[in-house]
C-alpha cells in the first residue's frame, strides 16, 4: 500500500470513527462503566483542568492521549465486533484500518496502566 493510499484510508476513517465512538458510548448494550470511562475521557480532554498542565511541552498532552487511548480501546473491545459492525458507517477496508489503529493504541498502553484500569472494574 502506498503512502498516499494509507493517508486516504486514514482520512476516510475519521468521520465513521467519530460516529462509531459516539454511538458506542450511547448504546446501553455496552457496559455502563465503559461508557462512563469514554465520556469522562472526553470531558477530561476538553476541560482545562489536567494532571499534567498542557503548557508543559510534550508531557502536557500525554495524560490526555493516554486516557483517550484507554477509553477508545475499552469502548471498542467491550462493545465487541457485532456492535462495532452494527454502528460502523464506513466501508470494510476503512473499518479494518480503524481496528488496526485500535490494536496499535492497545499495544501502547503500559501494563501498569492496564492494572490500574482493571482496579476500576472491581
Amino acid at each position: 500500500m502506498t503512502d498516499r493510499k494509507i493517508w486516504r484510508t486514514a482520512l476516510d476513517a475519521v468521520l465513521p470513527s467519530g460516529k462509531l465512538l459516539y454511538r458506542l458510548a450511547m448504546d446501553a448494550r455496552v457496559p455502563g462503566r465503559t461508557r462512563m470511562l469514554a465520556l469522562a475521557a472526553l470531558a477530561y480532554t476538553v476541560l482545562p483542568i489536567d494532571l499534567i498542565p498542557d503548557t508543559i511541552p510534550v508531557l502536557g498532552k500525554i495524560d490526555d492521549f493516554g486516557l483517550v487511548a484507554i477509553a477508545v480501546v475499552r469502548l471498542v473491545r467491550d462493545a465487541g465486533p457485532e456492535l462495532v459492525g452494527e454502528h460502523w458507517d464506513g466501508d470494510a477496508a476503512t473499518l479494518e484500518a480503524f481496528l488496526g489503529a485500535v490494536d496499535i493504541l492497545d499495544s501502547l498502553i503500559p501494563n501498569g496502566i492496564r492494572r490500574l484500569a482493571a482496579l476500576v472494574d472491581r
